[in-house]
């Protein structure tokens, strides 16, 4: 267990759709402790992680869930873990409709700098096991998110698809940034 190099770019696991996982053994353990101590290692700039951005083909990935639904600079909530997991359920208001206000740039620990607003929607419900659900045969499962995290966990789930966040900006038409620490955000083309 320790923390894992990210993958970044167009490296090829990021562009795989993630195995099923079927039960849980030493290496799927070992694997949610590596992604909590990598997540962790990034210290205030990832609030989530899925197993292909650290070259592992699994359907898992955790995540740090807001109380308030929405990402504080103040509070770091410990991280979620979520085992194939699938959505049953979307909302049919934008997350830059219902709440303009509120709109964020949406980042990736796997694409550094780069950053995107995202049309996704508001409110997602997903299927899914932890560990202990799917170690004792249980049910998967299921539960709502809202606001921030609702982004956070469909752009996660979309890891494990293989898919990019830049892959749903390009395809709505929205502006692409690099922000790097000491710029002003510039405008690219991916």
């Amino acid at each position: 267990m320790a923390v894992k190099k990210i993958v970044t770019g167009n490296h090829p696991t990021l562009r795989v759709t993630s195995e099923k996982i079927s039960a849980v053994d030493d290496s799927i353990k070992s694997l949610l402790q590596d992604l909590i101590e990598t997540l962790d290692g990034t210290g205030d700039k990832g609030v989530g992680l899925s197993a292909n951005q650290i070259d592992e083909k699994k359907r898992i990935f955790v995540a740090r869930i807001y109380e308030n639904n929405e990402v504080s600079e103040t509070y770091t909530p410990a991280p979620r873990h979520f085992i194939n997991p699938e959505v049953i359920d979307v909302s049919s208001e934008s997350n830059l409709i219902v709440d303009p206000e509120r709109k964020m740039l949406e980042g990736c620990l796997s694409l550094p700098n780069i950053y995107a607003f995202v049309e996704r929607p508001h409110e997602v419900t997903i299927r899914f096991h932890t560990m202990e659900t799917l170690e004792s045969g249980q049910d998967p499962l299921e539960e709502r998110f809202i606001h921030d995290n609702a982004i956070v966990v469909q752009h996660e789930l979309d890891h494990l698809n293989g898919i990019l966040f830049t892959d749903h900006a390009i395809q709505q038409g929205q502006t692409i940034y690099e922000i790097t620490d000491d710029d002003e955000p510039r405008v690219i083309e991916i």
